[in-house]
């Protein structure tokens, strides 16, 4: 086995073993926020809010990120870009099946 087969194999079982130590937790985490019913509110608010500005697409979906970004700096939660996305995604999901 060559050098950096073995340095390949150390650094695999070491990510293996940090991940199975986080991923539960990380896993927790991800599903507390996407399911917290005030965060859904945001979302959902900042959804029609788009809607009722007569607003479709990219402007949609701008417009509604913008809003719930704002609303979350307010309330001083600090999220990546992704967590925000889901959270839009699932409030459209249900404002396009409401109608």
């Amino acid at each position: 086995m060559s050098f950096w087969t073995t340095i390949a194999n150390f650094f695999k079982k070491a990510v293996k073993a940090l991940w199975s130590f986080a991923a539960p937790g990380l896993r927790q985490a991800a599903s507390d926020f996407v399911n917290n019913p005030q965060l859904q509110q945001a979302a959902r608010e900042a959804v029609y809010a788009a809607a009722r500005q007569g607003l479709t697409g990219d402007k949609a979906w701008v417009s509604a990120r913008d809003n719930l970004t704002a609303q979350l700096k307010d309330t001083g939660i600090k999220v990546a870009a992704n967590w925000i996305d889901t959270l839009l995604q699932n409030a459209y999901f249900a404002f396009a099946n409401s109608k």
